[in-house]
């Protein structure tokens, strides 16, 4: 977006210096102003306007004005088609500029205005799988500085004949020498580069192409003088302030400052507290009160009197009572080990805990919450179980005695499951040792993500600049000595602990450098001792993992009584908890869903002391939440942990609820939760969520493939995971299948088989939808899909792009069902998606394409 200064009296002389910013040598210039509409505009009228795919226009743009393009990171781009300007022989000289705002640090490479990625001699501006930038050149890249999220960077690289420089805000980064072309055939792309899964989590704008080196007083000139103070510190915000001492950096014009201060926003003349002051800082020599927020402004001044009022910024003191404490109030779904933190009131001596699962206790100080007297901000309280909220107060004792009473806070640990392993990520950290991973301020409490696994081993070549926890709490099958491995990518620690408190554990093993998938004998570290466990008992184990960039991959193996040779560690060994709720826990559908199946299928998982289980149902959240076993709503009780509500509605939501029940125990019954979810408006054919990685639900056990089909297809990875679950559609996974059409029978296609008979004819359902997503290297071949009904009668449809097989985004492909003629919808038995030509096959490709979220659909 190219700006207009706009400040009360600017002197003449900026207004001219901004104003005379070259245009001249552009060769494309997009503002990204148009605010609406599906074109990125070349404003220099030489046509190269870009068509927007999924970027959305947002204000304000890069000067607090105008718009620019926000992108997701996910797929969203725009595509520029090449033309003879944009291409740049190796002496040639032109310079690429962009202001961009990163919405978070990527921790993957991420394109910003890049050309011909998928062909070769490509340019353009990156950022790194380090969150550096990046002028990238073929395979020749020049790297600069981290790159900042949440604020707006103006970014220019040159290339001079050889010469590359990196400037960023106006200065000159990083320079180095080195020749390469970027004369390709491809396409210009903003926000990603094409032909891989580079896409840019940011907002983008002003972007200029120019034929020439600019100069470093050239590019300078593309940014307008700053006429306001900036950056404050402490920077506006921030909690905890001590000091009543205020900086900041002035205005480029400003000779003098005047300062307002104040306990409200609405500063007046009389808040200035330091009219006119020559220096950069002011000190408040009032001081300031414990727990109160400050709000200040520092108005610049220049030589000819000219005032340019500064925006309003905030910080609060430190407060007489606890605060930010970690977990953060409320948070949920935590691990159930969690140690509690907190930043200490002012002038504390001690910190007086109370931590129970009871409110009340919590809130009373009772006797049964009353946690000791601790002298660090820091508490563990042991072993929590699964599915349970907990309240925590911290009261501050001053060395006088005096009390200062906290606020009471709260978290919920995370739903217990059987027989699953808990793996956890964050991204967008550098480095690659483990203490980079657990230095991070969101760590433990805030991954990016999480996922539920099978086997203690993550996936191979995954990702760059992140790291990994995976754990859960190992029951061996048998008494005695047991050995561990571990192995990673890149450096990895194995923790188990002398029973189930997170708090025993110690490193057993470790990689210091970097292994192979399962590759374990590397180090001499990768293997523990003999380590002596207890049948039936509970041991917590977690593996941590830093990848910095390349190839990473984390497993964790064993053997010892019962395990007779070496293995990666089973889910069937390990939950997600140590000890089990009270309450009732692990529902499914899960909590709050929607596209749950309408069959009405309900189960849940039994709290540690219940031998029976009062249900109830309804569409009311309200009245599910106070009834009792007198309301219609409450549907008995029983034994067992599912029950079935019956054939549902489409597209409505439901609640319902379990109470604990046990005669024996006084705190019984132990009321459950309100839970919901909302049925599909469709019917669900396969999401791919079903399958683990355990023989006999692997993926490739239902959806088969040329193994015994003796098509081309292979479905599935080789190793576990065996579905895939990096390139999904919806949910945690998809389908991998590769096809090879190259050699006989020249076609590849997976078949599933439905048992029961699946109904396609009810509730006005009109299309059979698949989303697919394939590659951009993948070998020619038509995609197709095939119906069979019980009586063997077989109906096609093939996918009307030729190319479909090489779309690199998440694709929805509705076929008719009333082109699936000669087939008995109501009793459908089979299924096929495949590659290629099953009535007339010819020799053609190969490749992989991803098959996620198959359903029977409305309009």
């Amino acid at each position: 977006m190219r700006s207009t200064l706009i400040s009360l009296c600017c002197s003449t002389i900026l207004l001219l210096g901004w104003a005379g910013e070259s245009f001249a040598g552009l060769v494309g210039y997009w503002p990204l102003d148009e605010g609406t509409g599906g074109q990125a505009i070349d404003s220099t009228g030489k046509g190269h306007n870009g068509a927007i795919n999924g970027a959305t226009w947002v204000t304000p743009g890069w000067d607090g004005q105008g718009g620019c393009l926000q992108f997701d990171g996910v797929d969203d781009r725009v595509e520029v088609p090449n033309a003879a300007d944009l291409r740049f022989a190796a002496n040639a000289r032109y310079t690429l500029a962009a202001w961009v705002n990163w919405t978070t640090q990527p921790g993957h490479w991420s394109g910003v205005v890049t050309k011909g990625r998928e062909i070769g001699n490509w340019y353009g501006i990156w950022l790194d799988g380090g969150n550096l930038w990046c002028f990238g050149h073929g395979g020749n890249n020049q790297l600069g500085s981290s790159a900042a999220a949440s604020v707006w960077i103006h970014v220019v690289m040159v290339y001079d004949n050889g010469a590359k420089r990196i400037y960023l805000n106006g200065k000159l980064d990083n320079e180095t020498y080195s020749s390469q072309t970027g004369d390709n055939a491809g396409d210009l792309w903003f926000g990603a580069a094409k032909g891989v899964t580079e896409f840019a989590p940011a907002r983008i704008d002003d972007i200029r192409i120019y034929d020439h080196a600019l100069t470093a007083q050239e590019v300078k000139a593309l940014i307008p003088p700053k006429l306001k103070a900036y950056d404050p510190n402490p920077a506006s915000g921030t909690t905890g302030v001590t000091a009543p001492l205020l900086q900041w950096t002035k205005g480029d014009t400003a000779v003098f400052h005047n300062v307002y201060f104040g306990t409200t926003p609405d500063l007046t003349e009389a808040n200035l507290v330091a009219p006119r002051q020559p220096f950069a800082v002011y000190y408040h020599m009032l001081g300031l009160q414990p727990g109160t927020t400050y709000w200040w402004r520092v108005d610049e001044i220049e030589a000819n009197g000219t005032i340019h009022q500064g925006n309003l910024w905030t910080f609060t003191t430190e407060p007489l009572a606890a605060w930010a404490p970690k977990p953060p109030d409320g948070a949920a779904s935590l691990f159930p080990g969690t140690t509690l933190s907190w930043s200490p009131g002012k002038a504390a001596l001690q910190h007086q805990v109370y931590f129970s699962d009871s409110l009340a206790d919590v809130e009373a100080g009772a006797a049964g919450a009353d946690q000791g007297k601790v002298t660090e901000t820091k508490f563990s309280p042991g072993v929590l179980r699964a599915s349970t909220t907990y309240s925590w107060r911290i009261d501050e004792v001053k060395a006088d005695g005096g009390i200062e009473k906290g606020q009471v806070w709260t978290f919920t640990t995370a739903d217990g499951v059987t027989n699953k392993i808990v793996r956890q990520w964050w991204t967008g950290i550098g480095g690659t040792a483990v203490s980079a991973l657990t230095d991070s301020p969101d760590y433990p409490t805030n991954p990016t993500g999480s996922e539920l696994l099978d086997v203690f081993e993550g996936p191979t070549d995954w990702a760059d600049s992140y790291g990994t926890r995976m754990y859960g709490w190992l029951t061996p099958p048998e008494s005695g000595d047991y050995t561990f491995w571990i192995a990673g990518d890149d450096a990895s620690e194995l923790w188990l602990s002398t029973d189930a408190n997170p708090a025993n554990a110690v490193v057993i093993a470790r990689v210091v450098s970097w292994t192979d998938s399962q590759e374990w004998t590397k180090e001499a570290g990768q293997k523990s001792a003999a380590i002596k466990l207890q049948a039936g008992n509970k041991y917590f184990v977690q593996a941590l993992q830093k990848e910095g960039s390349g190839g990473d991959n984390l497993a964790v193996s064993w053997q010892g009584p019962g395990i007779a040779s070496q293995q990666v560690i089973k889910a069937e060994y390990v939950d997600t908890f140590a000890l089990a709720a009270l309450t009732a826990f692990s529902p499914n559908p899960a909590n709050g869903p929607a596209d749950a199946p309408q069959d009405g299928a309900l189960s849940w998982s039994a709290g540690e002391k219940a031998a029976r289980h009062d249900v109830y149902f309804g569409d009311d959240k309200t009245a599910i939440a106070v009834a009792d076993s007198s309301s219609p709503l409450f549907k008995g009780q029983q034994a067992g942990t599912t029950f079935d509500a019956g054939d549902l509605e489409w597209g409505k939501t439901y609640f319902w609820r379990i109470d604990e029940v046990n005669p024996a125990e006084a705190d019984s019954p132990w009321k459950g939760a309100v839970w919901s979810f909302t049925t599909a408006n469709f019917i669900p054919v396969d999401n791919m969520e079903s399958y683990t990685d355990d023989e006999g639900n692997r993926i490739y056990e239902f959806w088969i493939d040329g193994w015994t089909n003796g098509t081309g297809s292979t479905v599935g990875n080789i190793q576990a995971p065996f579905a895939e679950r990096s390139i999904v559609h919806g949910g945690r996974q998809s389908m991998p299948m590769d096809y090879n059409n190259t050699k006989t029978p020249f076609y590849s296609e997976a078949e599933t088989t439905f048992a029961p008979l699946q109904n396609w004819t009810t509730n006005g359902v009109t299309d059979l939808t698949v989303f697919f997503q394939g590659r951009i290297g993948n070998g020619a071949g038509t995609l197709y899909v095939a119906v069979e009904d019980s009586t063997g009668k077989v109906a096609v449809a093939t996918n009307p792009d030729a190319a479909a097989v090489t779309l690199t985004t998440w694709t929805e492909w509705k076929v008719p069902l009333s082109s699936l003629t000669g087939v008995n919808l109501s009793r459908v038995k089979k299924m096929y998606i495949g590659v290629g030509d099953r009535k007339a096959p010819t020799a053609g490709g190969a490749g992989r394409i991803y098959i996620d979220d198959i359903r029977v659909s409305k309009p």
